[in-house]
């Protein structure tokens, strides 16, 4: 018997701890599972295994036969931890879909095509890409139609291109549908969208699509998207 402690995804839990709970099996950190929590079962992320309490403590229901949530995320849930005065149970929920997809989620491995030619840079996007590529905070500025979604392209390829992935975040949801067709024309099934406006069916299901994906991809949405 092994004891781990795992942050439950649930506002209920007002706590600002980890729960401990046993489980048959070892478990790591980032995998996920389905807890009880008082009358109900969860969603959890372990965090950490840990020595046989002195108190009672109940048993994981199952494990979830999926990746384990990478360390750039438990490392922002940790600093969030630190930072805001909110209820654990409150912050991990936005890591984490309300459920998982009662169906299968079919995850293919997405073909590395050569990308489409792309309009030549103009002078003022060749330069502002020469400053936005090096280490920093950078603000892109211009007027509608002078093609900074051109650039933003071209840093989402040099970014696939090292092997991660990019993250294009808009300052509201009504923005993400033309943003992403345009990256789409570009990037093909590599582009996912992710805000709060989706149904919770498709919020679930692209949760775990990116989850299971091991090929980099463009993640295009408002505030939520920062957690996938």
């Amino acid at each position: 018997m092994t004891y781990v402690e795992v942050l439950v995804a649930d506002a209920a839990y007002h706590g600002n701890e980890a729960l401990t709970y046993s489980s048959g099996e070892p478990l790591h950190a980032g995998q996920l599972v389905l807890v009880p929590l008082r009358k109900k079962q969860v969603l959890g992320i372990v965090v950490a295994q840990t020595q046989k309490p002195s108190f009672a403590v109940k048993p994981v229901v199952s494990v979830a036969a999926l990746p384990v949530v990478p360390n750039a995320l438990l490392g922002l849930l940790a600093w969030m931890r630190g930072y805001y005065p909110a209820p654990l149970g409150v912050i991990t929920q936005l890591f984490l879909p309300k459920a998982l997809p009662k169906k299968p989620v079919a995850v293919d491995v997405l073909p590395v095509n050569p990308l489409p030619e792309l309009p030549e840079l103009t002078s003022d996007q060749t330069a502002a890409l020469q400053q936005i590529t090096a280490t920093g905070l950078h603000i892109l500025h211009g007027e509608t139609g002078t093609g900074k979604t051109r650039v933003y392209i071209e840093l989402a390829r040099l970014s696939l291109e090292r092997g991660a992935s990019a993250l294009i975040l808009t300052p509201e949801i009504g923005l993400t549908s033309q943003l992403a067709n345009d990256f789409r024309a570009v990037f093909g099934e590599r582009v996912a969208v992710v805000h709060s406006g989706l149904t919770e069916a498709q919020r679930e299901r692209t949760w775990q699509y990116l989850l299971e994906q091991p090929e980099p991809m463009v993640v295009i949405g408002a505030r939520s998207a920062l957690f996938s």
